[in-house]
């Protein structure tokens, strides 16, 4: 197998991009500062927050006892508080930010566009 072969094998998942509000406005009316909200990107249950940084997406599961994230907070350091356990979660890169030793969560790439925000997955 050559390099270009391995870069581009099959088995590499292909991201799929999804549609999940029309604007950065529309967003915005939506999902209130520092909040999040469940959105469902095919059959994927995603976390998306809003903070004065901008739009995060992380899978909707908390790596210490898979509980979701939607109904928590968002502090002013783009992380995402459990709001079962209060654990502290990175938006942006998805670590465990209270218990390093619980694992991560999967973070999605947004994308804010003149025709709407997308998420890939």
């Amino acid at each position: 197998m050559g390099f270009l072969d391995f870069l581009f094998s099959s088995k590499e998942k292909k991201k799929i991009r999804y549609k999940v509000f029309e604007s950065m406005k529309h967003a915005e009316t939506i999902i209130p500062l520092k909040k999040a909200i469940l959105v469902e990107a095919g059959k994927i249950k995603i976390c998306f927050s809003r903070t004065a940084s901008g739009l995060y997406a992380l899978e909707n599961n908390c790596p210490h006892e898979s509980k979701p994230f939607h109904t928590g907070t968002c502090t002013d350091n783009d992380e995402i508080v459990c709001p079962f356990h209060r654990h502290l979660i990175d938006l942006k890169t998805g670590q465990n930010m209270s218990h390093a030793g619980c694992g991560k969560t999967n973070t999605y790439k947004v994308e804010v566009t003149e025709s709407g925000v997308y998420v890939w997955v």
